[in-house]
C-alpha cells in the first residue's frame, strides 16, 4: 500500500522515537511511505540535524518537513502545500498522530476511499472546544492507542464510536540497537539502590518535585542521578549545590543512545517518573524494563496498563502516593520479591520491535484484506453491468 503518515520526526524524544519505529516497520514491509513532519515550535525552525533520519531516507521515504508558522496566512500556505505533496502521492491510508489542525483537515479533504487512522499517543483527554483531534472524530475510521486506557479517555472525551485497537508505541528497540543485560533476580540492600530518573527536564515530569523530595528519598536509596535537559535543569542544579547534595545526587545533562543508554539504564536499581503530565505511556518506563531494570511512576495517562501483568513495577494512583510507591518498592527489592528477569522477558514478549511490529503487521493486513475485498466487489459489480 501507498501510506502517509502525519507524525514528528524532526528532533529527539518518545514522539519521533514511535514516528520513526512506525515508518520504518512500513518501509520493511514493503509499503511505500510519505512522511509528513511537524517541527515542533519555531525556536526549532531549521534546526532539523542534517542527517537523522537518512535511514528513512535510504529506505525510501519521501519526507515533508512542515516547520512552525508564525501567522496564519502562512499556515494556510503550509497546508496547501502539503496538500498538493499528499495528492501527488496518492495514498491509500493515512496515519496521523498529534494533536494538528493540519491533520485534521487533511483527514477532511482527503477522498473517502483513502482509510483514515488515527494514533493517539498521548493521554486521550480533551483540551476543550478548540481541540484539533474533535476532527478525528468527525473525518477519521478509525482509532489507535497506546493502551487501552488511554483509548478509555479518548472513547469518553471525544465520544468516539468507531473502531479502536491498543498498539504501543515502538521504543528504543534496545535488544536491537545493544547488547542488553542478562537480567537475573538479585536482591539489593536497604539503603543503597541506585536510582535514576530518565526524562526531560520540564515541570510536568516532576523531576525538580523529586529532588525536593531528597529529606525522604536519602533514607530509601544511595544515590539519585537526573538525566535528561530541559528548563528545570538550572534550578535542580541550583537545589543540589544550595543543599550540599552533589555526593548523593547529581544532574547528568542529556542521556544517550544504543549500548550507552543501555550500559547506563542497567547500572541502576530502580529507576523513577514521577510525572504530572497528560501521558500517553512513556517509553521510558519501556526502556527501564527492557534492561530488567524496575520502575516506580505516577499513574498518569496510560501509565497503569504497564503493569498489567506485569507484578515488577510500581504504579500508584496520584503523585501523593509516590514516596510511599518507592518505598514499597526498596522493600521489595531488599526481599527479593522483585524479579529483574521477568520484567525484562515481560519487556521482550509484548513491548519488544518485533512485539508491536507483528501487532501492526497484523492490524494493516486485515485493514488490507478489507480494502481488497471492497475493491472486488465493486470490479464485480462493474462487470455485471457492462454484461450483455
Amino acid at each position: 500500500m501507498k501510506i502517509t503518515l502525519f507524525a514528528t520526526i524532526a528532533g529527539m524524544g518518545g514522539m519521533q522515537m514511535n514516528a520513526r519505529g512506525l515508518t520504518r516497520m512500513l518501509q520493511k514491509a514493503g509499503h511505500e511511505v510519505q512522511v509528513l513532519s511537524s517541527v515542533l515550535d519555531a525556536a526549532s525552525r531549521g534546526e532539523i540535524k542534517a542527517d537523522e533520519n537518512d535511514d528513512l531516507l535510504r529506505m525510501g521515504a519521501s519526507i515533508v518537513y512542515l516547520p512552525a508558522q508564525p501567522g496564519v496566512p502562512e499556515r494556510i500556505r503550509d497546508f496547501c502545500r502539503m496538500l498538493d505533496a499528499v495528492n501527488a502521492f496518492g495514498p491509500d491510508v493515512l496515519i496521523g498522530m498529534g494533536t494538528s489542525w493540519h491533520l485534521g483537515l487533511l483527514g477532511a479533504v482527503l477522498p473517502r476511499g483513502v482509510k483514515k487512522i488515527f494514533y493517539e499517543g498521548m493521554a486521550g483527554e480533551s483540551n476543550g472546544v478548540k481541540d484539533p483531534r474533535w476532527l478525528v472524530r468527525g473525518f477519521f475510521d478509525e482509532l489507535v492507542v497506546q493502551s487501552p486506557r488511554v483509548g478509555e479517555n479518548f472513547n469518553r472525551s471525544f465520544r468516539w464510536k468507531k473502531r479502536t485497537t491498543a498498539i504501543a508505541a515502538f521504543p528504543e528497540p534496545l535488544e536491537l540497537t545493544a547488547m542488553l543485560p542478562q537480567a537475573r533476580l538479585h536482591a539489593i540492600a536497604p539503603g543503597t539502590a541506585r536510582a535514576a530518573f530518565f526524562s526531560r527536564l520540564v515541570e510536568g515530569k516532576q523531576a525538580l518535585w523529586l529532588v525536593r523530595q531528597w529529606a525522604t528519598l536519602k533514607d530509601l536509596v544511595g544515590i539519585l542521578h537526573i538525566h535528561g535537559c530541559g528548563p528545570e535543569q538550572p534550578a535542580i542544579e541550583a537545589f543540589i549545590a544550595e543543599n550540599g547534595l552533589a555526593e548523593r545526587v547529581r544532574c547528568c545533562g542529556p542521556y544517550p543512545v544504543g549500548q550507552a543508554y543501555a550500559d547506563l539504564l542497567s547500572s541502576y536499581d530502580l529507576t523513577l517518573l514521577p510525572t504530572i503530565f497528560p501521558e500517553g505511556a512513556p517509553l521510558v518506563l519501556l526502556e527501564s524494563a527492557a534492561c530488567g531494570v524496575p520502575f516506580v511512576a505516577n499513574g498518569m495517562g496510560g501509565i497503569p496498563d504497564y503493569a498489567t501483568g506485569n507484578p515488577d513495577c510500581i504504579v500508584v494512583p496520584q503523585q501523593a502516593a509516590f514516596l510511599d510507591g518507592v518505598r514499597r518498592m526498596v522493600a521489595a527489592l531488599a526481599d527479593g520479591q522483585i524479579n529483574q528477569g521477568r520484567l525484562q522477558r515481560f519487556y521482550l514478549d509484548n513491548y519488544s520491535q518485533a512485539a508491536i511490529e507483528k501487532r501492526w503487521l497484523d492490524h494493516l493486513s486485515v485493514e488490507s484484506g478489507h480494502s481488497r475485498t471492497k475493491l472486488s466487489r465493486l470490479a464485480s459489480k462493474r462487470a455485471s453491468a457492462a454484461a450483455p
